[in-house]
């Protein structure tokens, strides 16, 4: 923003950051009533759980997100998973939590551009094309929460900010985006239980279409979203449950390749189906382990 805005966009970075710290330019989620806070290390547990390097994709999740937040409680649980699909696909699966389950909840995302909306064969999903010097330079689709009520908001007249406001506001919601980077947008099939294409097993995730088709899915089971999945403890000593690898280890990550002949939807079913025995075992393992499997504090 200080380039595109000069002084204007430097004194509002700053403002936002350091002086009123709303934090309303960063990219995440955000409930009506409550804003972030800039809590270190010894005042809050937030912390990257999971980094993995895979080649052709990179992993993370960030955990006890919603420590950064004020008032204390008003956002209960926020838990970021985040998977980059070489080039230039990038996949952010947020589960929030929030204490006004009818307070207004967004995720924001913001372009060096005016953002378009354009029309997807889902209606159920939307998506923001950007553009510069008349090409388009990348895509922001929204595919969670279903039907998710968005807008534009300009930022200095420059940079805008897109935010898809949960349609009906709930205390516990998943949101689900795809941001791509480059001219080429790649089409994305929404895969869950709701949806037909996950026949058992709680996952949700995206089928991204392309020369090399990707399926990345996430464990939604209730057990994974109010506690620590098994981790790293302190003193780098690794537990059974973490070497055992269970699907935490791989399913929030999944990325099956699949020849284009095999990008249909029962192909995509036979592909989710595949992994509903990690995903069963995943779920066992986090009920079984809540009760002992806490803060790991920065790890």
């Amino acid at each position: 923003m200080p380039q595109a805005d000069g002084t204007a966009g430097e004194a509002l970075v700053y403002t936002d950051q350091w002086g009123s710290e709303t934090r309303l330019l960063a990219n995440t989620f955000f409930a009506a009533g409550t804003s972030q806070v800039g809590a270190g290390p010894s005042q809050a547990a937030t912390h990257i759980q999971h980094y993995e390097e895979g080649g052709v994709y990179v992993r993370a999740r960030g955990t006890e997100l919603e420590q950064m937040y004020t008032a204390a409680g008003a956002v209960t649980q926020f838990t970021r998973d985040y998977v980059y699909l070489r080039p230039g696909t990038f996949v952010v699966y947020d589960r929030t939590t929030v204490a006004a389950g009818t307070a207004d909840q967004w995720t924001a995302w913001h372009t060096p551009t005016v953002p378009t909306a354009v029309p997807t064969t889902d209606p159920t999903q939307t998506r923001y094309d950007i553009s510069a010097s008349g090409a388009v330079i990348g895509s922001v689709r929204s595919l969670l929460p279903k039907g998710a009520a968005s807008k534009v908001v300009n930022v200095l007249g420059t940079v805008s900010r897109i935010e898809n406001h949960a349609p009906s506001p709930a205390s516990a919601t998943d949101w689900l985006t795809v941001v791509s980077a480059g001219a080429n947008v790649p089409e994305q099939v929404r895969l869950s239980a709701a949806d037909g294409n996950v026949t058992s097993g709680a996952a949700v995730g995206v089928l991204v279409l392309g020369a090399r088709n990707s399926v990345v899915l996430f464990s939604s089971c209730s057990a994974a979203r109010r506690r620590h999945l098994p981790g790293r403890p302190d003193g780098g000593r690794r537990s059974r449950a973490h070497r055992h690898r269970s699907v935490d280890e791989r399913l929030c990550d999944l990325r099956t390749r699949l020849g284009r002949s095999h990008c249909r939807g029962s192909d995509a079913r036979r592909v989710v189906s595949a992994y509903r025995e990690w995903n069963a075992e995943l779920c066992r393992r986090a009920r079984r382990n809540r009760h002992r499997v806490g803060a790991r504090g920065w790890e």
